[in-house]
């Protein structure tokens, strides 16, 4: 089964990201055709060469999609409460997926910061039964929910997103106008 999977990274997390994709590799299912994407969000050179490798080595595709530079220089990462947060403007390049991957229906979104244990084809198989996105419920979901006023909250590192529907419906410029 073909599993689109895509990661954003800069710089500082290029080792994240190698360990988490290597993990996915050794974690794959015999049957699994793994297509990697990362949004290069300042990668150096000599990172995407090595991950590069690590893709050829492991018989998985790869390829770096590009942004401006200045895409969400603007984009706030403060909490409610006015903390600074842990997030860069990088945690915003997942908006854009649906221009960036014309070809893609759908693609399972993931943070640099995880390891995989087994092979992902169930979850990139998830009926959506017509959501536009899915994800998973975050282990320290009650709190973040009180710090940032909302209703409902899932960890925005896991995410299975239609990106289909997301064109269909102009979620991008919905979600870069807001």
């Amino acid at each position: 089964m073909r599993i689109p999977i895509c990661f954003a990274s800069d710089a500082a997390y290029a080792r994240p990201l190698a360990v988490a994709m290597a993990s996915i590799m050794l974690s794959r299912a015999e049957d699994d055709e793994l297509a990697f994407f990362v949004v290069d969000g300042g990668l150096r050179e000599e990172d995407k060469a090595i991950l590069q490798g690590m893709m050829r080595e492991g018989g998985a595709s790869l390829s770096f999609l590009s942004l401006e530079p200045e895409a969400f220089s603007e984009a706030p990462i403060q909490t409610v409460e006015g903390e600074m947060s842990h997030v860069s403007a990088a945690a915003y390049y997942r908006l854009r997926l649906p221009s960036l991957l014309p070809e893609e229906d759908r693609i399972l979104y993931l943070d640099c910061d995880l390891v995989c244990r087994s092979s992902l084809a169930p979850l990139i198989a998830v009926d959506m039964e017509g959501d536009w996105v899915r994800g998973v419920q975050d282990i320290d979901a009650a709190r973040h929910r009180r710090r940032l006023g909302l209703s409902r909250y899932v960890c925005s590192g896991v995410l299975l997103l239609d990106l289909a529907a997301w064109r269909e419906h102009d979620v991008e410029r919905k979600c870069l106008d807001f």
